[in-house]
């Protein structure tokens, strides 16, 4: 048995002190891998644990809802739903879609640039969300599959985050981290050089070669998406109604096996109760579908007489007559939807809305659908009357596939104002960073000033501004950011640094550049960006410090390595949202993303050293 010496005693014991962080930061790690809990609710129940075990002072956990970042993030995705609402990225995408020829190359390259160009300074979650029915629509134009298209969407969108401060919510995560160290905050455009070299590099490669790793064929749309519905009846049940006093799931549906029913209105309000206990009375009116041929029990010969049929038979009138609006939708990461059955998300009762389809990884759902739990990336086809559709759009986190209603009309009064608060924001940010004594406000305080603006201007009504922000997001980074806190309040990010340092004893910097930034890389792809820019940052200011470099370069790695996910579609919101609409396999992701990983880790590696000199 070999015995350790004292000093390797010494050394375990002092190390001990870490042992806890380090489980606790693991289990952190499974739970966000494992998806146990949603990703805000494990990061504070981690900051919790670490004040309660004395890791962590109080006042420093909760030090990080006073954070810039947070705030900047949630006015971003105001100022993104305002342009959305506007119709003026949609209008823009449109425009593109029309002109983007009959060539596959040509189509998608122009998508690629222009998602680039939307996502340096808007939301690319958004961005990819809105350009998703603009690429499908650019396929079907020239006739070929818009999983060819969907993929390198979600990467260009990915690459234009980079360029800018507010592309993504991982580099304000970053600055929320710089925030609590002291230190120099990010400036608007300090890595826009890197990054466009990094979307001219990976739009590049997405044309000349990784379209040829994508899947060809198997066009992912349903193939009875364009198909014509029956239409909506609606009908008021009349005092001598057969129906009065007994449910519908009772007397109408089983004698109409071809019949939906989609709601039940009793004096202006919609009925939330179950089918099978609700009640029918005189004065209630009932919207119903025809979801197939009826089987017509009054033996009458003439399928389109049955709704008429119907009305006498069971003492309704028949009101009015409104045809059935089709969307597809997909479920992004995120999603409150995620882990729901759907049968308790109550489409019918709150909506009027019914599920026509599900696929997931490209193939259909059998069976009982209102048993199945949604995960993200499934795809829904959705029917229902048009302002049914446009509530459970208002009301759920889902993004439209293909819609078939009119997009908002661009460039209007709305349009122009809210164009001129977001140029006023980027300006007035990036003149922030040149000649902060004259522009005082920062990109934190601007943000809030355009969104007080676009209130203002009475392009969001007030009460609208809660429900545009993604608050688990919001409440994630506030939650991570304390979690960072107790790396450095305990010195565990110290003594990570001193381990990594060690273990690469006498290796060049560009080679310590380049183990940090491979690690985040490869932790972007398991867990969320805004995690791994977290927890990694810390480590990764330490680890300069110690070695008495300059940390800018090794903060400038973790921004750019946090945001390269090209390898899972978990990793990244907008992978996920074209797994679904694209009907992509997991084998594709890797297939594509990792060359483009590998490419511009070593991209990164040349020229991080050259824009940032590790040398102090």
């Amino acid at each position: 048995m070999v015995e350790r010496s004292d000093d390797e005693r010494l050394n375990w014991f002092s190390d001990f002190p870490h042992l806890l962080p380090l489980l606790l930061i693991g289990l952190l790690f499974i739970c966000l891998l494992g998806e146990w809990l949603e990703p805000e609710i494990a990061a504070w129940t981690a900051a919790l644990v670490a004040v309660a075990a004395g890791l962590l002072p109080m006042d420093r956990a909760l030090a990080s809802l006073a954070n810039p970042a947070p705030v900047t993030v949630a006015a971003m995705f105001i100022l993104g739903a305002a342009l959305e609402k506007t119709g003026v990225v949609n209008c823009i995408g449109q425009r593109l879609g029309r002109r983007g020829g009959g060539s596959e190359v040509a189509a998608l390259t122009l998508l690629c640039v222009f998602a680039c160009l939307a996502s340096a300074f808007l939301n690319n979650t958004a961005v990819v969300a809105v350009l998703i029915p603009v690429g499908v629509g650019m396929a079907e134009r020239a006739r070929f599959s818009a999983n060819r298209l969907l993929l390198p969407l979600s990467y260009a969108a990915i690459l234009g985050g980079t360029c800018t401060l507010i592309g993504t919510s991982t580099n304000l995560a970053v600055q929320g981290v710089l925030a609590d160290r002291g230190e120099p905050p990010l400036r608007f455009f300090e890595f826009t050089p890197l990054g466009i070299i990094y979307a001219a590099i990976g739009i590049t490669y997405l044309t000349l070669f990784g379209r040829h790793l994508l899947p060809r064929g198997g066009n992912p749309q349903p193939q009875e998406a364009t198909r014509v519905l029956p239409p909506l009846v609606q009908y008021l049940v009349l005092p001598e109604s057969r129906l009065i006093g007994h449910t519908l799931v009772a007397t109408l549906l089983p004698a109409y096996p071809g019949l939906q029913v989609l709601e039940v209105r009793r004096r202006g309000i919609s009925l939330q109760e179950s089918l099978n206990a609700l009640g029918i009375r005189a004065g209630d009116r009932l919207t119903l579908a025809w979801t197939q041929p009826l089987a017509d029990p009054l033996q009458t010969g003439s399928e389109e007489k049955a709704p008429t049929d119907l009305a006498n038979a069971q003492g309704l009138l028949e009101l009015e007559t409104r045809e059935q609006a089709v969307e597809e939708v997909v479920v992004p990461a995120d999603s409150s939807l995620e882990g729901q059955r759907i049968r308790d998300l109550h489409f019918r009762q709150r909506f009027a809305v019914r599920i026509l389809r599900l696929l997931r990884e490209g193939e259909e759902i059998e069976g009982d659908l209102s048993a199945c739990s949604l995960e993200a990336g499934d795809r829904l086809e959705l029917a229902g009357p048009t302002e049914g559709l446009q509530r459970l759009l208002a009301d759920t986190d889902v993004a439209l596939v293909q819609p078939s209603a009119p997009p908002p009309p661009c460039f209007s009064r709305a349009g122009w104002v809210t164009m001129g608060w977001f140029l006023l924001f980027v300006l007035g940010s990036a003149l922030h960073d040149v000649a902060p004594s004259v522009f005082r406000l920062p990109a934190a305080g601007m943000a809030v000033l355009c969104v007080l603006g676009l209130v203002f201007g009475r392009v969001m009504e007030p009460k609208d501004l809660y429900h545009r922000i993604n608050w688990s997001i919001i409440l994630f980074i506030c939650g991570m950011l304390a979690v960072g806190n107790m790396l450095e309040h305990t010195g565990t990010a110290a003594w990570l640094a001193q381990q990594m340092s060690r273990s690469l004893e006498g290796a060049p910097p560009w080679l310590l550049l380049s183990a940090v930034y491979f690690g985040a890389m490869v932790l972007t792809e398991l867990i969320s960006n805004n995690a791994v820019a977290a927890m990694v940052t810390p480590v990764a200011i330490t680890l300069a410090h110690q070695l008495q470099l300059d940390p800018r370069p090794f903060i400038i790695a973790v921004v750019f390595a946090a945001s390269s996910s090209f390898s899972t579609p978990v990793g990244y919101q907008t992978n996920t949202l074209v797994y679904g609409a694209g009907g992509y396999r997991f084998g594709d992701f890797l297939r594509v993303g990792i060359p483009l990983n590998l490419t511009l880790w070593l991209v990164a590696t040349v020229l991080i050293p050259v824009f940032w000199p590790l040398q102090k």
